[in-house]
């Protein structure tokens, strides 16, 4: 959710692989929730997804990951974030860097 937890951070926007183009404002989130709460479509228990695509029921089993714009972590992230815990496991086995 773009918040200033993550829009005055620019430093951890870029670590994370956030952008505002890819998360949701506020308002859009309390208007899922609303609906989710308010609309006599959705059971007791239902799971609803959002993002910036729309919004899907979630089932309770074999429920396929999201695959929409900003719901997976860029690889480029995840092996920047992934280095320095590598780096210190490597050290602490006496392995070269």
């Amino acid at each position: 959710m773009r918040t200033p937890l993550w829009t005055d951070y620019p430093e951890k926007m870029k670590q994370f692989g956030y952008t505002t183009e890819n998360s949701l404002t506020p308002d859009e989130v309390a208007k899922y929730m609303a609906e989710l709460v308010t609309d006599g479509k959705y059971e007791g228990g239902a799971c609803l997804e959002i993002s910036t695509e729309g919004s899907r029921l979630l089932g309770t089993w074999n429920i396929p990951p999201p695959s929409s714009p900003g719901t997976a972590v860029p690889q480029e992230v995840i092996e920047k974030n992934r280095a320095p815990i590598t780096a210190i496991l490597k050290k602490e086995r006496g392995a070269k860097l």
